[in-house]
């Protein structure tokens, strides 16, 4: 099993949109982080997990807005139920892991996904990502 955090703020797969006759299905914002996910299981010496199936677990850890900032608002960190919907944020990090931790975003077979805002002090955003073969 190979573990990572990637720092920075998680940014969700846009849905491909159709201008005239060219389709458009990455944003600059998302193509950045899928290169900071890439980038990141690289550094960590991470393996490429053989060509079987994986199991892997996400923890999204976004920044906490303002108004759960209060005195009587949780210390650590708070479930996040708002939109962008959690699975745009996973084929963005599939994407990004592709060919870097599997072969192919198809080998996932289990996955464990968790939205959060960050805690109240001294917590960075980002995501925590974990691969293991089954």
């Amino acid at each position: 099993m190979t573990a990572i955090f990637v720092p920075g703020v998680p940014r969700p797969q846009p849905r491909p949109r159709v201008y005239g006759k060219h389709t458009v299905s990455d944003s600059p914002d998302s193509r950045a982080w899928k290169d900071v996910v890439a980038w990141t299981w690289r550094a960590s010496d991470g393996d490429c997990v053989a060509d079987g199936p994986v199991k892997m677990t996400l923890d999204l850890y976004l920044p906490r807005p303002k108004r759960l900032m209060r005195k009587k608002d949780p210390v650590g960190p708070i479930p996040c139920g708002k939109r962008p919907d959690i699975d745009n944020y996973i084929k963005a990090i599939m994407d990004g892991l592709q060919g870097v931790a599997f072969a192919d975003d198809g080998q996932v077979a289990q996955l464990v996904v968790s939205k959060w805002y960050c805690g109240r002090h001294n917590t960075e955003s980002g995501a925590r990502v974990s691969v293991e073969a089954l």
